[in-house]
């Protein structure tokens, strides 16, 4: 492990499996099994299990079915899972489309602290959806839609954790065609409840949603699209704790710009966020704040011929929280930029095979890149700010990658500096097809030093008959 001590949680796991997979009534039934025997080292002790997989899907036009099963039983690795999926569709009956998804799952699992088993638990998920869809026009639609969720979760030994949780949401959209924009308002109502056993507590909400918004394309790349939205949640609580009953409003505004100038060899791409969560009770109104997120990628690449191009990218984000009425919640943010500098060999058939089909069969490519990031957070006090926490990462990597008919090779070695420590990752990937064999294999070393690195290592091997 890359860290120098030695934790009981440290953990070696290798897994060996095998699985087939087949298909019947023209490709409609599928049957997949896999089953892996799995060994766990950690420093103390030395564990093994058996974990399998069973699935049977059905899929035509109309209707989707699927049942799975999956159980491993390795110490502190202990779960089982199964479910059940049905959906069905109707499509294009009198400019109708309707569709109706059932689903449950459960999962029973068991905790661990350090070596030793603290409790089990067991959830179970209950879903139905159903969604209407009526063309009114050739540029108007309208969209009704309803989904609900139940989820029950027991525990063996901590019951005070046991919990229940209903959700409904109905949601309402109309959708407008005009020239180069679609425009479309929405609707949602959403009620949830939650039950814990703990001292008989419940809480039930309540939460209407109104949005506008609207997409607008001038060309194939050139993208404006906007979002204005305004919420209403009310909160109900049970008992004596209805004392933090309360209604909160949020108001949202979202804007995205993508620009694409001088046959895509510049590139920008602009986001901005803002919002108001108020809360009407006075109760709650110390938590009223406003936030602004802003997230920014210019891009830009110089063709020094055929076969070389430079390139340059940058993201730059920033969150910004303001809590308007209290002085014990500071204002806060966090800044992030990251800029990428590097030269890339484009093989020319890419260029040609793109320009033709956008498929590529046979390439090689191989680019150098020096990446650098810089993050901070802060908190504002006193009308002055307080740098947190500040980090800058640089990176160096090459990456290199072959295609040939049905032969894929990617080699991909990455340097880290820290502010304190240096780490390296080696990424490997190979994928093959020969007649009915299909071999994926993918290497990925990454540590500090060679004898604290951790190894990821998978090998799939897949015949077809």
């Amino acid at each position: 492990m890359p860290e120098d001590s030695v934790s009981v949680n440290d953990k070696h796991i290798n897994q060996l499996g095998l699985g087939y997979a087949v298909s019947f009534l023209n490709n409609k039934l599928f049957l997949k099994q896999t089953g892996s025997y799995s060994k766990l080292e950690n420093p103390l002790h030395e564990y093994f299990g058996i974990i399998t997989d069973t699935a049977i899907s059905y899929q035509n036009q109309a209707f989707y079915s699927n049942l799975y099963l999956s159980n491993n039983d390795t110490y502190l690795e202990r779960n089982n899972k199964h479910g059940a999926e049905i959906a069905t569709s109707i499509k294009q009956i009198k400019n109708t489309d309707a569709s109706i998804r059932l689903k449950y799952d459960h999962h029973a699992m068991d905790t661990y602290h350090f070596n030793t088993k603290e409790d089990r638990s067991e959830r179970d998920e209950y879903l139905a959806s159903l969604k209407f869809s009526y063309k009114i026009t050739e540029d108007l639609d309208f969209t009704i839609e309803n989904q609900g969720n139940y989820r029950r979760l027991n525990f063996e030994e901590n019951l005070s954790r046991n919990n229940r949780y209903y959700e409904n949401n109905f949601t309402y959209q109309i959708n407008y065609k005009y020239i180069f924009g679609d425009y479309f308002a929405r609707l949602n109502l959403l009620n949830n409840s939650r039950y814990f056993r703990l001292n008989n507590q419940s809480r039930d909400s309540a939460e209407k949603q109104f949005t506008l918004g609207g997409l607008w394309t001038t060309t194939l790349a050139d993208t404006l699209r906007f979002e204005v939205g305004n919420s209403l949640l009310q909160n109900f609580h049970s008992g004596t704790f209805n004392t933090l009953d309360n209604d909160r409003v949020m108001t949202s505004y979202t804007l995205l710009l993508i620009n694409n100038f001088w046959n895509n060899t510049i590139k920008n791409t602009f986001q901005f966020f803002q919002g108001q969560q108020i809360y009407i009770d006075k109760t709650m109104s110390a938590n009223n704040h406003e936030i602004q997120n802003y997230h920014w990628t210019p891009e830009a690449e110089l063709y020094l011929n055929q076969y070389f191009k430079l390139y340059n990218k940058y993201t730059l984000r920033a969150y910004y929280e303001n809590f308007i009425y209290i002085d014990f919640l500071n204002d806060r943010f966090y800044r992030n930029i990251t800029a990428e500098w590097g030269i890339r060999f484009l093989d020319k058939y890419i260029q040609v095979n793109n320009q033709k089909t956008g498929v590529l069969y046979d390439y090689f490519d191989v680019y150098a890149a020096f990446i650098l990031e810089h993050s901070e957070n802060a908190e504002k006090l006193e009308d002055i700010w307080y740098k947190n926490n500040s980090e800058y990462i640089r990176k160096y990597l090459i990456s290199m990658e072959y295609y040939k008919n049905n032969f894929h090779l990617r080699l991909m070695p990455i340097l880290y500096y820290f502010q304190s420590s240096i780490e390296s990752e080696v990424q490997i990937d190979l994928n093959m097809i020969l007649g009915d064999l299909t071999l994926n294999t993918s290497i990925n070393p990454i540590g500090r030093q060679y004898n604290k690195t951790i190894w990821r290592f998978n090998f799939n091997l897949m015949y077809n008959w």
